[in-house]
């Protein structure tokens, strides 16, 4: 092996010496050491370890012992396979070597080898979870897969720059050689079942076109040749143009999988070939290379091997019959690889390359041989956007992919349509059908064509996926408009200087209309006046053009601009000294306290506001101060009639006395009661008494403030609310109160006879009328028995063309099925006549491997005699769909209790838990939501709680941080000895803690044991505040910020409303003592229900304090009283509990997990969470 001059690796990129597994699992040793691969693969074992130790000290002593250890043991595929990751960490270990020498592309070659050893151990029994840990000196997802990408993104061999110098050979793409004989091979052998079948026809059509337009052959299949039948039927790929070579039916054969499609007809074969498999004569005429007999492409991640070019020789026949291998599996390691075809075409293109020595000027920026490149001298390398185009967004993912090479209005000649991936299905398929149209120039749909050239006026799509979210520029909205005109001084103010100029007027301080002002104006019919100034203030505020904003970009948006500051502060009383001339707000406590106040109220707790809360949140107080300006004068006239010394307070007996003798007091307080009998009567003398704390607040007195505010929040509770908002759009729902529930009379859901009907499940179908739904049935669809399977798409088939008929008359929203009808709705999804929400209620047997890219919500129960499904399964198959866009609904038993009861079933195939807590109308809603499904569902949890307990939810706040404004140790921090402090009965925090505690559910809960009425009467012996800084500081806060990051990893923001909630936990008070003196906390990992997981390992905690009392989970003292617990819950993505989990929670998205369980996904009652830190306990609560 030759030697070079080396440049010294940076310590970083040094792979660790240790080969050490000691903290490997047992299902993994094999992986790490292949001791049962046989005694030579114990000897490669030492001689890596040996190489390993030598990287520091000579490197090209262990590039040399790496060398031959890989021509060794690696030479072969199927001794290669025996040790999967050994081999790849010699590959690896080269590559990385040969990358600090600056031989970027052997390196990637290297790479490509090991990363096929990488691919085929993850897709084995326990392969992926071993791959998380260091094996064989390297920590395989932190080194290797970083290091693979990154160079990949460097070497992306989409420009000529990139291969050797080809530049004088110049062929126009339109090149035809009448005396060669060219076939384009594919074999489509999509099932009807495959969410791919409806490409079948498209495919034969391109290809059809494309050929007869250059007098090619066209070999299109839909059947396997009859050498591959016996095998998996990506081998037919190879085994057709092999079949064609022997047949000599062409001098040259381009194989295309079904899944490509060529986009620009114009490029010829022809053109390619004389481009990269040509030589120069010496009288200077171009002539095909005899020595070349295949050409690929390939970009910086490795082989596109599922588009192809072989040369009808005696060469490229003995090559495809390499690549194809012997029919027998135990003769044929490519059979055994989970790759098959693609890991036989690496192997014999690859392989030998990365054996030969480098060329001299291989190291350089750009090679002048095909050596330097590493692949046999048969093969030419074409770049991947000349033979194989990808779809823009997949080819400009990485660093360092050259945008304008993707985005260039030039066409591609063919693209994979397995790369539309990165989009919705529905609208990938219409991106496809755009570029379908361009080349074909019809698909006899005259209207669908006119929608596609509407949406994409040229092949250059990047004009036609502009997200209609992006907002416009500033200065040419109606909102920079309105912001701009709120800044100009009035004509009359113009007039007048122009007239008197002698006098000089004082500046006019800035100011726009009031809220009340534009919502009014709204109201009139002036246009959406409060939804353009919501818009410039928010642009205004949002300098990052995030499309979120942070409380210090509100701070700094008030601090500068004094537009944002008077609109923002108002219903503030923030003093006129603190304003200077032009409105500007000076910085000092108040203010600031103001802004942070505002800010918690829209955020609820999170770190950043979208506009649908800030819209909302402005929206409730546009609402208050008109309703309080319209009705001001009234409820002054009355406060006057109340207070009858005019001191501008009113006491009780004066409230007492007014009610008696005024009728006007009475029915404008407490409409309905009898005045004359209110010292006579005790209920009715209670609800005086009850009206007066209420607005007293724990005073002696009522202010007028207090009873403007007790008065617009009784008069108007729609606007009132204080609990956050939700919704999609502030336009889109005008109640507050119930900003969770969208208008469901707008929302057309197309429901599928079968399975479903008024006949077989009345009671689903009566509650889909009551919610509201547009509901359009497809009746005589064939019923079947609810037998899985015997149902298959051939039987349905023939009523799809119905229900597309439907579909396009009614234009729903969304699409229901339950039990039968499920086999519909796939059949559906295969033939691409629906690619919206859909909701399928018992998850049908003939559900494909992979979902669409709709919004999709699948409903199951454990319990189905009908369907079997294992959970493990419908999990993976949700993860399938698109990030975000998809939900599983599922019920399950739950582990016994010591009993031996069971506290809740799984549904069987009636499914009847969608029957309680408005679920199916939920689901539905959750199927629509712009927010996504999951996130739909976690934001309706809070309709399960009443609006008291909102409220003082609410007022407590959902920040760990906001938690600290109550407390009452020395500098709030904390830390002194001293952790619990009483709250005072008559405080404001005192009854919002009360209220959480005796809050009753709007519907009964699923554990009851005793009434509401006696939990009521159970008297509240003492609240106490926990102050212990370092659990909120040490293990709280990191905890909520790791899943911060995990969440806005996944495509998610934070919401602390929605992701955390309030809940009891009860213990005994030893117990308790622990939690609260500890510096972590609680301790999940030796925690349980009552030593029985119910759900699961982890700290149980209950929604409503009443089932930890029922329920015994917090034992009397020997003084007869007991206590709880009241925590603030990080919950994150929960996911359903299981009795039989004990270790980490199922992948949501790969590599995050779900981050707690709970015990219902509709109405949960019971969450259990797995750290420390994911529960902060706030308030002890002592009672009888």
């Amino acid at each position: 092996m030759a030697r070079w001059s080396w440049t010294a690796l940076p310590v970083a990129l040094l792979p660790r010496s240790s080969l050490c597994n000691a903290q490997l699992p047992p299902e993994c040793v094999e992986f790490a050491t292949c001791a049962q691969a046989g005694a030579q693969w114990q000897e490669f074992r030492h001689a890596v370890q040996q190489a390993a130790a030598l990287e520091a000290a000579n490197q090209q002593a262990a590039m040399e012992l790496y060398f031959q250890l890989m021509q060794r043991y690696t030479l072969d595929a199927g001794m290669a396979l025996q040790c999967r990751m050994g081999s790849a960490s010699v590959f690896y270990r080269l590559g990385r070597m040969y990358l600090g020498m600056g031989y970027s592309q052997r390196a990637a070659n290297l790479f490509q080898l090991a990363m096929s050893m990488f691919w085929d151990t993850s897709r084995s029994e326990n392969g992926m979870a071993c791959l998380q840990h260091e094996m064989w000196g390297v920590r395989w997802f932190e080194d290797f897969m970083e290091t693979y990408l990154s160079n990949a993104a460097r070497i992306r061999r989409n420009d000529l720059a990139m291969l050797p110098h080809l530049s004088e050979l110049q062929v126009p793409d339109t090149y035809r050689d009448p005396n060669l004989s060219i076939g384009v091979f594919s074999l489509c052998d999509y099932s009807p079942e495959s969410p791919m079948a409806w490409l079948l026809q498209r495919s034969r059509r391109n290809r059809q076109a494309y050929c007869s337009r250059h007098g090619y052959g066209l070999e299109w299949t839909s059947e396997r040749p009859g050498s591959s039948k016996d095998r998996h039927p990506v081998w037919g790929q190879i085994a057709g143009p092999l079949e064609l070579i022997n047949a000599g039916k062409y001098d040259w054969i381009l194989s295309m999988d079904c899944d490509s499609l060529f986009v620009d007809l114009t490029v010829t074969v022809d053109s390619l070939l004389y481009r990269f498999a040509s030589r120069a004569t010496p009288w200077g005429k171009l002539e095909l290379d005899p020595e070349v007999h295949f050409l690929i492409s390939e970009d910086g991640r490795g082989l596109a091997g599922g588009n192809w070019i072989v040369r009808n020789s005696p060469e490229g026949r003995a090559f495809l019959s390499e690549v194809y291998g012997p029919g027998e599996e135990a003769k044929n390691p490519y059979m055994r690889h989970d790759l098959r075809d693609q890991f036989s075409l690496l192997w014999h293109l690859v392989r030998p390359g990365v054996g030969l020595p480098l060329p001299p000027e291989a190291g350089g920026g750009s090679p002048a041989s095909w050596a330097a490149v590493g692949y046999l001298p048969l093969v030419r390398l074409v770049p991947q956007d000349m033979l194989l185009g990808s779809y823009p967004f997949v080819s400009c993912s990485q660093p360092g992919d050259q945008a304008h090479r993707c985005f260039e209005e030039s066409r591609k000649f063919i693209v994979s349509i397995p790369l539309l991936g990165a989009l919705p299905q529905q609208l990938a398929q219409a991106v496809l059908d755009r570029f379908l149209l361009e080349s074909l120039g019809t698909l006899d749909d005259p209207v669908y064509e006119q929608q596609l050239r509407g949406m994409c006026a040229t092949v250059d799509i990047s004009q036609c996926l502009v997200l209609a979210s992006i907002r416009v520029d500033l200065p040419s909205s109606p909102a920079f408009a309105w912001a701009q005109q709120a800044q100009k001084p009035r004509k009359a103010d113009k007039d007048k200087d122009r007239f008197d100029g002698s006098k000089k007027r004082p500046e006019r301080a800035v100011r726009s209309k009031s809220l009340a002002e534009l919502l009014a104006e709204e109201e009139a019919g002036k246009g959406p006046k409060l939804e353009e100034a919501l818009l410039a203030v928010f642009q205004l505020i949002d300098a990052d053009c995030g499309g979120s904003i942070s409380k210090l970009e509100l701070i700094g948006a008030v601090y500068r601009h004094a537009l944002v500051a008077s609109f923002v502060l108002q219903g503030h009383d923030i003093n006129v000294d603190l304003r200077d001339a032009n409105g500007q707000v000076s910085i000092n406590e108040y203010s600031f306290d103001a802004i942070d106040d505002i800010f918690e109220s829209m955020s609820g707790g999170s770190s950043r506001v979208k506009y649908m809360d800030f819209a909302s949140h402005f929206r409730r107080a546009a609402a208050a101060s008109l309703a309080a300006e319209r009705e001001q004068g009234g409820m002054r006239e009355i406060f006057r009639q109340i207070d009858a010394d005019g001191d501008g307070a009113i006491s009780k007996l004066e409230l007492v006395a007014a009610i008696q003798r005024d009728k006007r007091v009475s029915s404008y307080l407490l409409p309905g009661i009898n005045p004359r009998v209110i010292l006579e009567d005790e209920a009715s003398y209670d609800a005086v008494c009850a009206l007066f704390d209420q607005m007293a607040a724990g005073r002696q007195r009522i202010r007028w403030l207090d009873f403007k505010n007790h008065c617009l929040t009784a008069r108007f509770p729609e606007v009132f609310d204080s609990t956050p908002s939700h919704c999609g759009s502030p336009q889109s729902c005008p109640s507050p109160q119930n900003a969770e529930k969208c208008d469901r009379s707008k929302i057309r859901v197309l429901v599928l006879g079968p399975g479903f009907g008024r006949e077989r499940n009345p009671h689903q179908a009566a509650m889909l009328v009551q919610a509201g739904f547009q509901l359009h049935w497809v009746r005589d669809l064939q019923e079947f028995p609810d037998d899985g399977a015997r149902l298959t798409y051939h039987l349905v088939a023939p009523h799809l063309p119905k229900i597309r008929d439907e579909i396009q008359r009614v234009r729903p929203s969304a699409v229901l099925c339950a039990s039968q009808g499920g086999a519909y709705l796939v059949g559906l999804w295969q033939l691409g006549f629906w690619q919206g929400p859909s909701i399928m209620l018992n998850c049908h047997p003939s559900l494909p491997m992979r979902l669409p890219g709709a919004q999709i919500v699948l409903a199951h129960g454990s319990n189905d005699e009908s369907y079997l499904w294992r959970r493990e399964d419908l999990e993976d198959l949700v993860c399938t769909g698109a990030p975000n866009k998809c939900f599983l609904y599922y019920t399950a038993n739950s582990g016994y209790l010591a009993s031996g009861s069971l506290t809740r079933l799984g549904d069987r195939h009636a499914m009847q838990s969608i029957l309680t807590h408005d679920c199916l109308p939920r689901l539905i809603e959750a199927a629509v939501s712009p927010q996504g499904p999951e996130m739909h569902m976690l934001h309706s949890w809070r309709q399960q709680l009443g609006e008291q307990r909102l409220e003082a939810q609410h007022w407590l706040g959902y920040s760990l941080e906001r938690l600290r404004r109550l407390w009452a140790s020395p500098g709030r921090q904390g830390c002194a000895e001293q952790k619990l402090f009483p709250v005072p009965q008559t405080s404001e925090e005192y009854r919002k803690v009360a209220a959480i505690f005796k809050a009753e559910p709007p519907e009964p809960p699923a554990y009851m044991l005793s009434s509401q009425a006696s939990w009521e009467q159970l008297p509240i012996i003492k609240i106490e505040r926990i102050e212990h800084g370092c659990q909120l500081e040490c293990s709280a806060m990191p905890y909520r910020d790791g899943l911060r990051k995990s969440l806005k990893e996944q495509g998610l923001d934070f919401e602390a409303s929605v992701h955390g909630c309030w809940a009891f936990h009860g213990a005994d008070s030893e117990a308790l003592g622990s939690v609260i003196r500890d510096v972590s906390g609680f301790q999940p990992l030796i925690s349980g229900s009552r030593n029985s997981p119910v759900w699961g390992s982890g700290t149980y905690f209950a929604r409503d304090a009443k089932y930890v009392a029922d329920g015994q989970f917090c034992p009397r003292r020997p003084d007869g009283l007991r206590c709880m617990l009241l925590c603030l819950v990080t919950l994150g993505m929960p996911c359903l509990g299981d009795p039989q989990q004990k270790g980490v929670l199922p992948f949501r998205q790969k590599p995050h997990r779900y981050n707690s369980t709970v015990d219902s996904l509709s109405s949960p009652e019971v969450y259990v969470v797995q750290h420390a830190g994911a529960a902060h306990p706030a308030y002890l609560i002592t009672f009888a």
